[in-house]
């Protein structure tokens, strides 16, 4: 590694950053044998190393809590106004036995002001625009560190991240893993882990690979749950039934995930032979997706059932809401889709709980973690535990086909499914529990740890 970095280093005075992209192209984190939007988190793990000009000097860590002697401290250092499993409505319902700090990093220009109410403290942090980034970044762990945490959650995995983790002395540093990669600082002490992925999966606190056979060393993962965001829905509305829907597909998210050649072949073959169903979808253009997803739909014969919709937003203004007109257009489709397939290799998160909330049937292509499938080829990626519904999920293309069918032909079947899945996504946004799983976490960790007991805020 730190030969590697010399020549990083030296190659960086005559075009900066060429050789470390050449190096994540070549070999990526896609290596050995997956395709690309696959994380090798060893490869990974090497990409951070080699992206650092440094290696920092371990701090002296607080090695003990505060137990029970003051209310826990927990603060969440991420950018808000961007983060979709975070928004207000989930800090609202902080626990009151609790003090939250939040260090609202800004994202392309923006903050989440909404939170200043919700928070003992809410401290705005500017590394994006800093005059002098280094003494931004000091400035901001001191902060952290004035703070006096118990607890310090880190959703944020870009490079500011790791810069301010070099500085930061609170006795217990946990990562949100929003993806299937982990935080690869020495100062994260456990990953909180959200999303198995092929060969990438959690055994007990040990985050296993498949083609190696054995633990990821240097990480400690808990299998947790994600939140989800319900934006502005109706939660308590009853979704139209299959039989007030129309035989339309939807999908909406990253164009990139749709642009899958062999799920594209599998959505607009079986409309091939539907010869009434149309299909819609939304989202933001990426690497020249949507020419591929247009190319297919001719290939296929039904490019005139095929129609792009444009870009939804669901940033939030300063107020906390939603007030994007593509968003509501989504909306529309999905209260009158009977089927809103999730993409593979990968699949939506967000945008399959959407599908769920109003009630258009979702079809997933399931993750196998079984032994027999270890360091095998297999069609999807990753696997999102808490939107898992087994009627719903097939582990092969011909499954994947006849689920679909099934959604557009069999109103019985596609009404039994959505509902299963709403309820799914219901219990997919509970902010409580949220939270309890968080605190649940931090015990265990406390305990097995010996930095400190906490007393039970079991509730």
């Amino acid at each position: 590694v730190a030969l590697l970095r010399f020549l990083i280093i030296v190659a960086d005075r005559v075009k900066p950053g060429a050789v470390l992209a050449v190096l994540e192209t070549r070999i990526g984190v896609s290596w050995p044998g997956r395709v690309p939007g696959w994380f090798n988190i060893h490869i990974s793990a090497l990409f951070w190393q080699l992206r650092r000009r440094s290696i920092p000097q371990d701090r002296r860590r607080l090695s003990s809590l505060h137990r029970g002697s003051r209310p826990l401290r927990i603060g969440c250092f991420g950018p808000f106004s961007g983060l979709l499993s975070f928004p207000p409505a989930l800090f609202e319902e902080f626990p009151s036995d609790a003090e939250l700090f939040v260090y609202d990093l800004q994202h392309r220009d923006q903050l989440a002001p909404a939170l200043r109410g919700l928070a003992r403290q809410y401290r705005p942090v500017n590394l994006e625009t800093a005059t002098v980034y280094s003494d931004a970044v000091r400035a901001a762990a001191d902060e952290i560190n004035a703070d006096d945490l118990d607890l310090l959650l880190i959703i944020r995995e870009k490079m500011d991240s790791y810069d301010v983790l070099d500085h930061v002395t609170t006795p217990c540093i946990a990562y949100v893993c929003t993806g299937s990669d982990v935080h690869h600082h020495p100062n994260i002490d456990f990953n909180l882990y959200c999303q198995p992925a092929a060969d990438f999966f959690p055994i007990g606190n040990d985050l296993f690979c498949g083609f190696t056979r054995r633990p990821v060393p240097g990480h400690v993962v808990y299998s947790s749950h994600l939140f989800f965001d319900p934006r502005d829905l109706d939660l308590t509305s009853i979704p139209a039934r299959w039989e007030e829907r129309r035989p339309l597909i939807v999908f909406h998210g990253s164009l990139y995930k749709l642009a899958s050649e062999p799920f594209l072949d599998c959505l607009f073959g079986l409309m091939a032979e539907l010869g009434d169903v149309e299909f819609a979808f939304m989202g933001k253009d990426w690497d020249d997706a949507l020419r591929r997803v247009h190319e297919s739909a001719c290939r296929w014969g039904v490019s005139e059932r095929v129609h792009y919709e444009g870009v939804f937003s669901t940033l939030r203004d300063s107020e906390g809401r939603i007030t994007d007109p593509g968003w509501h257009r989504l909306v529309e489709l999905l209260s009158s889709a009977r089927l809103a397939p999730n993409p593979w290799p990968i699949g939506g998160g967000s945008a399959r709980f959407e599908a769920y909330v109003l009630g258009a049937p979702t079809v997933h292509m399931g993750l196998r973690t079984d032994a027999a499938s270890w360091g095998q080829p297999q069609p999807a990626l990753y696997e999102i535990p808490n939107l898992l519904v087994p009627e719903g999920t097939t582990h092969s293309v011909d499954g994947y086909r006849a689920l679909s069918v099934r959604c557009l032909r069999d109103g019985s079947f596609a009404n039994k499914l959505a509902q299963m899945q709403r309820q799914k996504a219901l219990a997919s946004c509970v902010p409580s529990e949220y939270w309890q799983m968080i605190l649940r976490v931090f015990d265990t960790w406390s305990h097995a740890s010996g930095v400190g007991e906490l007393e039970s805020r079991r509730g």
